[in-house]
């Protein structure tokens, strides 16, 4: 199989961001839930903050990772740690 040229691109592939999914999507309410999280909306704010960041240095969370960060993050607003 040949490279292609530099510069050439692939064929595009749509799919949804990691944070994005159905897997993020389905644990977000039950994680606000359990943990008690208000406003309702932090833990998608804060992911949102998360991903962007690992994406200011070449890295991109899956969803299981993204699932894991805001179960960790929720466990500590629960606990009292704020930042």
């Amino acid at each position: 199989a040949e490279l292609g040229a530099t510069g050439e691109r692939g064929p595009r592939i749509e799919e949804p961001a990691p944070e994005a999914g159905p897997a993020v999507a389905e644990a977000l309410p039950a994680l606000v839930e359990e943990f008690g999280v208000e406003p309702p909306d932090l833990l998608e704010r804060h992911l949102r903050y998360a991903v962007n960041h690992a994406r200011d240095h070449h890295f991109e969370l899956t969803p299981e990772e993204c699932v894991s960060y805001l179960r960790g993050f929720a466990w500590q607003y629960r606990n009292g740690v704020r930042r």
